[in-house]
Parts: C-alpha cells; sequence; structure tokens
C-alpha cells in the first residue's frame, strides 16, 4: 500500500522550521499580519493551516483557546562543518497566542555529536 503524499502545508512548515533552526536567531515570532517567507517554491499555506499544523507537530489541541498555548518539536540534523560531520539536536518551544494572532518560536540546540556522512549511511 502507497503511503500518502503529505500535505504542502506539512511540506512548508517541515523546510520553515529547518530553516529556522539553520538561521541560529533565538527567538522568532511569525504575525497573522505579516506574509510567510517564501520557501523554494513552496507552496506557501494560509496562517490558519500553518498554525494548525505546527499544533499537530507540538501535540497541542487543534481547537484555537483563549488562552496562549506552549508546545514543544524536536528537530535532529545531519550538518557538516569544516569537513567534519555532526548531528544536532534542536528543541523548538512553540508560544500560540490567544485566537492565533501569532506564534513565538524559541530555538535552542540541546545536544551536538560527532556524526558520519549521511550519504555513507545509505
Amino acid at each position: 500500500m502507497r503511503a500518502k503524499p503529505p500535505h504542502p502545508a506539512e511540506r512548508y512548515i517541515n523546510r520553515f522550521l529547518y530553516e529556522l533552526v539553520l538561521s541560529k536567531k533565538p527567538l522568532v515570532c511569525v504575525d497573522r499580519s505579516d506574509p510567510l517567507p517564501i520557501l523554494d517554491g513552496l507552496e506557501l499555506p494560509i496562517f490558519d493551516r500553518f498554525i494548525n499544523g505546527l499544533r499537530g507537530m507540538a501535540k497541542l489541541h487543534l481547537v484555537p483557546r483563549q488562552r496562549t498555548r506552549s508546545g514543544i518539536i524536536d528537530i535532529g540534523i545531519d550538518r557538516q562543518e569544516e569537513g567534519q560531520w555532526y548531528f544536532e539536536c534542536y528543541r523548538v518551544e512553540i508560544r500560540i497566542s490567544s485566537g492565533s494572532t501569532f506564534v513565538e518560536f524559541h530555538i535552542g540546540c540541546v545536544s551536538r555529536m560527532p556524526g558520519i556522512d549521511p550519504a555513507r549511511c545509505l
């Protein structure tokens, strides 16, 4: 049986989080009134779908609440620096405002270990 392809919003959110981690900014805010960033030809989701996708990834209730909600998304990335590969784990704490008008991303690296070239793992 064939796996169902990911929704375009899911692809966008995954890439958004990846770019967020690579930016090395400790805090990023996204507001409903601002356009979402364009990411290499990926379809831009509407803001509500973007928020709902983040809620699902952070295991938060999908129904909007009247108070700010927080959740955590853990991300692992293989990265090469100066010829050495590293496996880095990041924790992204998201805070979705009441009424889902904006979301804050607090990003931090929780571990970094020497790794191997991912192409050699195939």
